[in-house]
């Protein structure tokens, strides 16, 4: 499927944005394959995000309690942090609080 090809080429060493450029899709797409991915437990958030934006995601996420939209979280942390990244991180957290 176009999301397992993402996935084959994030873990062949690829970077979000050279999978969207090789793919011709926007980076929105690409995180948003890879979230479903680390939703199913098939790849890991450390091996996506940094450990410091992976924190101050998760730290936003418990302040608010807001599980499940990335807006508020995005309008908290501003520009440095995508939406994809977000979803990610409510995904991760979604399955680690299971």
């Amino acid at each position: 499927s176009s999301m397992d090809m993402s996935l084959q080429l994030f873990n062949e060493g690829a970077s979000i944005e050279e999978i969207a450029e090789q793919r011709r899709l926007s980076v929105g797409t690409i995180e948003g394959h890879l979230a479903a991915f680390i939703a199913s437990g098939d790849l890991s958030i450390t091996k996506v995000l940094p450990f410091d934006k992976l924190r101050a995601i998760l730290e936003m996420v418990e302040t608010t309690g807001q599980y499940t939209a990335a807006k508020p979280i995005k309008d908290l942390l501003g520009d440095d942090y995508t939406y994809g990244e977000i979803r990610m991180v409510l995904e991760h957290y979604k399955r680690t609080k299971r």
